[in-house]
């Protein structure tokens, strides 16, 4: 149920910025950039938090690695999401 979840949620708000079907009501660029600019802090931010505190019921080897798979994996997919953002 969570791989499910951040799945569907990482797919949804790809699509909100970067949506290549025409969409009735999208919103400006520097809109969507801003707020991007944003999740990209908080998703670092978080990344960092849960390697440096592992939550309860992990071991702290476990916490290190997601740690660092979310900080250097999400990079690799947000040069992704900025490139398209952009050449649109």
């Amino acid at each position: 149920m969570i791989h499910c979840h951040v799945f569907i949620a990482g797919y949804v708000f790809t699509a909100a910025f970067i949506s290549m079907d025409p969409v009735a009501h999208l919103t400006g660029f520097m809109y969507r950039a801003s707020v991007l600019i944003v999740s990209l802090a908080g998703h670092g931010i978080l990344s960092k938090y849960i390697y440096a505190h592992p939550p309860g019921g992990v071991s702290e080897t476990e916490a290190q690695c997601a740690g660092m798979l979310m900080y250097y994996g999400g990079d690799l997919i947000d040069i992704g999401i900025i490139f398209v953002l952009c050449y649109k």
